[in-house]
């Protein structure tokens, strides 16, 4: 409980210390008054390239779809913390759902953003059970891609960003289970998936008040890899669905 009270006050004191009036987001596509609010958070080092699928699908369906992403000079969870609570400040209470990807949604989690729906793909809520190669240089200033063997991963676009993240991000393997955000949370996995394995993503939120669980390869022969998540249909229609309720 006292972690996550001084959490909140950094994330509060960081907010403070760098001014920030505007959310690091943008409208990707057509304006459309009325139309369901969805904004996708990117996960820092990941290319803007590999949310164009879910952009276009979404658009495609008549959401007003909007993108945070974050500047390369962030390398603080704090800051990401801060910059994600920063839309409430903006957009009305419940007004609006989140779909984040890999990373990225363990952040949203930890923010707790007053969505009025998330789903989080591929996101590692828990701990890992076994022992990950997830691993980072500590001299390192600058990671050209996310800490894991690329043949890993699979098919997954990166750009340069902070190691200190890229710190973060491996040390998410060990961290308690995320807490229950307040808005509804469907969660898919994967079996192929070593950045949140189904285990990281099914049983840390078994005492949530509100979630809904798809493995997205439940009944396929060859599993789909944390990459491959991006890029398959069966997840952003599920996606869809699940924000047109």
């Amino acid at each position: 409980m006292i972690e996550w009270v001084l959490i909140g006050l950094m994330v509060c004191f960081s907010g403070l210390a760098r001014g920030a009036s505007e959310p690091p987001m943008r409208d990707v596509g057509h304006s459309f008054d009325g139309a369901p609010r969805v904004l996708i958070v990117a996960s820092p080092g990941v290319e803007r390239t590999e949310l164009l699928f879910w952009e276009q699908e979404l658009e495609a369906s008549g959401m007003d779809v909007w993108l945070m992403s974050f500047e390369s000079d962030i390398d603080q969870e704090v800051e990401l913390l801060a910059q994600i609570k920063s839309v409430d400040a903006h957009w009305k209470a419940q007004s609006y759902d989140i779909l984040a990807h890999g990373y990225a949604g363990r952040l949203v989690v930890d923010a707790n953003p007053n969505a009025r729906r998330m789903a989080l793909v591929g996101s590692p809520l828990g701990p890992q059970l076994t022992t990950t190669v997830a691993w980072v240089d500590a001299r390192d200033l600058v990671s050209e891609k996310l800490p894991w063997p690329d043949e890993l991963l699979g098919p997954l676009s990166t750009h340069p960003y902070s190691a200190s993240l890229a710190r973060l991000y491996v040390n998410f393997a060990k961290r308690p289970a995320a807490a229950d955000p307040r808005a509804e949370v469907f969660l898919v996995a994967a079996g192929g998936d070593v950045v949140a394995p189904p285990e990281c993503v099914r049983l840390p939120s078994l005492e949530w008040s509100n979630r809904l669980f798809f493995r997205a390869d439940a009944f396929s022969h060859h599993p789909l890899k944390h990459g491959d998540l991006l890029r398959n249909e069966a997840v952003i229609r599920r996606v869809r669905r699940y924000f047109q309720q």
